[in-house]
């Protein structure tokens, strides 16, 4: 199963953002208790606690980037399924990162609790603004924005989110000559609850400082692909991710790009991981065959526990599954009798090991329609023939791993041990 996994970016928190996943998960507190050691603040009061200090640019960010380390935790924990790409839309990049291995948590949240700082002192003494608007041609918005910027006014397209949606970031002045043609032209809109012309070339000068700092921390390779908000591609080396979160700042966010991508080298699922369900709707938008789903509360979790059995039942189903499966109970069959008997007590060995090979026997006759469950229970019952002639853990090890790999049902029996756990 090719599995994309998601990060949101400012704007998706609320009021109580992980409280549930606190409340049901260990690793989620450990998550926020690391987040308030490292920024001296009380992480659990800023998230789950009303009032308008979450509003707040320099709090919103470590705050969300705090949710999001304990969604994906418990996402790893409970679902277990590695990705095969992630992407973050804005400050949700650095979530990535965080998750992917290639930058440690403590890290990220010195970072963007500093991106927070820059941008909220450039937000209070600028005045900006971002629209969202709906409109599928996004060469004439592309053209319209030009327009306002040829008259003189500081305007930029500041995200790319949809083949019909494009968030537009400059000064007041501009914002309204914008919409003001937007209105003739009777295209929708919508203002966004923001203070600040975000991605756009008004935040120069927090990039500027931002830059050295970002600069001197160290990114690691990391354990799958982050995709770039830059160029909707990913990442390559730790100068690319440096200059890429520096550019972020003032360039548009392509995460239309990045959907794009992710359809091209096939991707099956994308999980939101975090506060609300702004990326989950956007990929639902964009292509109805990846199934898109959020974990940014404990109820999340269930429906997405529930569609992994699921296609990890169907998959068997499928006829070159159900090939593999016979090829692989037949060779069960062979290694169970092939392997010498070292069990000297012969009523141990009858009422264990042969019972077992006989049940194994009836698995593969009766089986019509293989699933996961059946590939399981193979193992289950091989590994009892040759705990009964006490072959070694280490050698029984090794036979599995060569069965599962003839068969090529190595990463099916895999994933299917990791929902059974769950």
């Amino acid at each position: 199963m090719e599995i994309a996994l998601l990060f949101p970016g400012q704007g998706s928190q609320y009021s109580g953002m992980g409280k549930s996943l606190c409340q049901d998960f260990a690793v989620a507190n450990q998550v926020f208790e690391e987040a308030s050691d490292v920024l001296k603040l009380d992480m659990k009061k800023l998230c789950f606690n009303e009032g308008h200090e979450l509003s707040k640019t320099v709090n919103a960010q470590p705050a969300i980037l705090t949710v999001s380390q304990a969604a994906f935790r418990v996402y790893m924990q409970e679902i277990g399924i590695p990705p095969r790409v992630t992407a973050g839309h804005s400050l949700g990049e650095y979530s990535a990162l965080v998750c992917n291995g290639a930058l440690p948590f403590a890290d990220a949240l010195r970072l963007v609790r500093r991106r927070g700082v820059l941008m909220q002192t450039v937000s209070e003494r600028e005045t900006g603004e971002m629209i969202s608007v709906f409109h599928t041609n996004l060469r004439q918005l592309e053209q319209i924005c030009d327009e306002v910027f040829t008259d003189g006014h500081s305007i930029a397209a500041a995200c790319y989110n949809a083949y019909g949606q494009l968030v537009i970031s400059g000064q007041r002045q501009g914002i309204t000559a914008m919409v003001r043609k937007l209105d003739n032209l009777g295209i929708k809109y919508s203002y966004l609850n923001v203070s600040a012309a975000f991605h756009s070339p008004l935040m120069q000068e927090a990039a500027n400082q931002l830059a050295p700092e970002i600069r001197q921390d160290h990114f690691g390779r990391g354990s799958w692909p982050v995709v770039s908000n830059v160029d909707g591609l990913p990442y390559t080396s730790e100068d690319e991710i440096k200059n890429a979160l520096i550019l972020q700042m003032t360039r548009p966010v392509r995460w239309l790009e990045t959907m794009e991508y992710m359809n091209r080298i096939g991707i099956e699922v994308a999980v939101e991981l975090g506060p609300k369900t702004v990326l989950r709707n956007l990929m639902r938008g964009f292509q109805r065959q990846i199934d898109a789903f959020s974990l940014g509360t404990s109820a999340d979790l269930t429906e997405l526990k529930s569609f992994v059995q699921n296609k990890e039942q169907q998959s068997f189903m499928d006829p070159d599954f159900t090939q593999r499966i016979n090829l692989f109970l037949a060779n069960c069959l062979a290694a169970a009798v092939g392997v010498p008997n070292r069990n000297e007590n012969q009523d141990e060995y009858q009422r264990e090991g042969v019972q077992a090979y006989r049940e194994l026997q009836s698995l593969q006759q009766d089986l019509d329609r293989p699933t996961a469950d059946h590939l399981q229970q193979a193992v289950q019952l091989l590994q009892a023939v040759w705990k009964a002639k006490k072959i070694a853990v280490g050698d029984q090890r090794k036979g599995l791993q060569f069965l599962l790999q003839k068969a090529r049902l190595e990463d099916a029996y895999e994933n299917q041990m990791k929902v059974s756990t769950n």
